[in-house]
């Protein structure tokens, strides 16, 4: 599985993908450097009393974890920059810190979407 990570501002595009793991690990690095996971929002047609379908969906749990079109949010994708921007900061030059400067620079634009 990938995660595809879009920008939701019209304005600019940033674009950036991570295999599951690559995912998991960008995540785990955040926190160690300081990064408070607020949940992501849910993708916009997560409608848990929609009458149209044969039974409800669960309510939102807010995970990183699926590519189900949530919305990590403004403040979150800004906080997420930060704490990557101070995990990089003793790395020497390499793929893995050259893909972690992509996903800051998306999270700097502001919220995404994970596909």
């Amino acid at each position: 599985m990938t995660f595809e990570l879009v920008n939701v501002n019209g304005d600019e595009v940033g674009y950036t993908r991570f295999s599951r793991l690559q995912w998991m690990y960008i995540l785990d690095l955040a926190c160690e450097y300081g990064w408070v996971p607020k949940g992501t929002a849910p993708p916009e047609k997560w409608d848990t009393n929609d009458p149209q379908r044969d039974s409800p969906l669960p309510p939102w749990e807010g995970t990183y974890f699926s590519n189900d079109r949530q919305i990590v949010t403004e403040d979150d994708a800004l906080a997420l920059a930060e704490a990557l921007n101070k995990a990089i900061a003793p790395m020497p030059d390499s793929d893995k810190k050259e893909a972690l400067m992509e996903l800051i620079d998306l999270c700097r634009i502001g919220a995404f979407r994970i596909y």
